[in-house]
């Protein structure tokens, strides 16, 4: 049933989307995780709002190696950037 509503729903673009936020929840990356690690999906999230990937990867980097402890301004924008995604058409319908 989950799938048959996530087809509905999320068109292709917007999986890619979706699955990219995942790489900036603590719970994934507070686990062990590959040096490289959600590098290609926030790629993805720093062309999309457009913002620089540089200055967030290397943020990003120091978010992992600080056990989700340190969240520099760079990737903080990228962070409140995917809170503007709407969860939802509630709000305008």
């Amino acid at each position: 049933m989950a799938d048959s509503i996530a087809t509905r729903l999320l068109s292709e673009s917007e999986k890619a989307l979706c699955k990219a936020v995942e790489v900036l929840d603590v719970a994934a990356v507070a686990n062990e995780v590959p040096p490289e690690y959600g590098e290609t999906e926030l790629k993805l999230l720093c062309k999309k709002f457009g913002l620089g990937f540089s200055e967030a990867k290397n943020a990003y980097r120091d978010f992992k190696e600080s056990g989700c402890q340190v969240i520099a301004d760079s990737l903080r924008k990228v962070m409140h950037s995917v809170d503007t995604i709407p969860v939802s058409t509630a709000e305008c319908e």
